[in-house]
């Protein structure tokens, strides 16, 4: 922060004796308080993307004791619903409808949840299932299986992430080039995972005619062999 040097002079004057002159140096503050700064902060990011502490702090080069005043700030901007919380520090603009603020893109909360370019995204569940275009259910909440575990504590509860080692584990093995090839896989590999080795058996013949419809015999072979061990039953549906 920027400050101004002041000077006052204390002037002591007692009849007969020396003049006393006592200087005092101060500081007087010429930046922003931190709550400006953190409100014009703000009011320059888009509506919809997440946001934050530590970039409000980097952005300003925040010192931890500002760092604390910025936090308090975001709450008082959340309780004015100026902003909303997705997760602790982590903020955003809302868009907002006719109706109301409108929830936060999902493709905004994979970024945040996963805080790294090489996690791996796929649809969990019921969503799974319906891509595949083998069950017409249709889930209230969006659930997406992770190759990374996330800490995050979302606030927006309609949205539901799973860490699954698995599933870096047979996207490592699943040696295919093509990026659609390997999406379907991705997500013929998550419908298993959720329908399981007790449930699978309902929609054996619809997995089995969707897996020879959208691999070839090579790609076949080599999502069998990516499964895990855990997952080797799936052998007797897909074969």
């Amino acid at each position: 922060m920027a400050y101004l040097s002041c000077i006052r002079l204390m002037v002591h004057y007692v009849k007969g004796e020396p003049m006393n002159i006592k200087t005092t140096v101060y500081k007087v503050s010429t930046s922003p308080k931190i709550s400006e700064l953190v409100a014009d902060y703000v009011s320059h990011l888009h509506l919809g993307k997440p946001f934050t502490l530590e970039q409000v702090a980097s952005k300003y080069a925040l010192s931890t004791t500002e760092r604390q005043t910025a936090s308090k700030a975001l709450q008082r901007m959340v309780a004015d619903k100026k902003v909303k919380r997705l997760t602790s520090g982590t903020y955003y603009r809302p868009k907002v409808s006719k109706f109301g603020p409108l929830p936060l893109e999902t493709s905004e909360i994979i970024k945040v949840v996963t805080r790294s370019k090489d996690a791996i995204v796929v649809p969990a569940g019921p969503a799974a299932v319906n891509q595949l275009g083998l069950d017409t259910q249709l889930p209230m909440v969006l659930s997406f299986y992770v190759s990374v575990r996330s800490r995050a504590n979302l606030t927006q509860k309609s949205v539901k992430f799973e860490y699954k080692e698995t599933l870096q584990h047979f996207s490592d093995h699943f040696k295919v080039t093509d990026k659609e090839l390997k999406n379907k896989g991705l997500l013929m590999w998550s419908a298993l995972t959720y329908l399981n080795k007790s449930t699978t058996p309902l929609y054996a013949k619809s997995l089995f005619k969707k897996f020879r419809q959208e691999f070839d015999s090579v790609s076949q072979a080599k999502f069998i062999s990516a499964l895990p061990p855990s997952m080797r039953w799936a052998k007797e549906i897909l074969q």
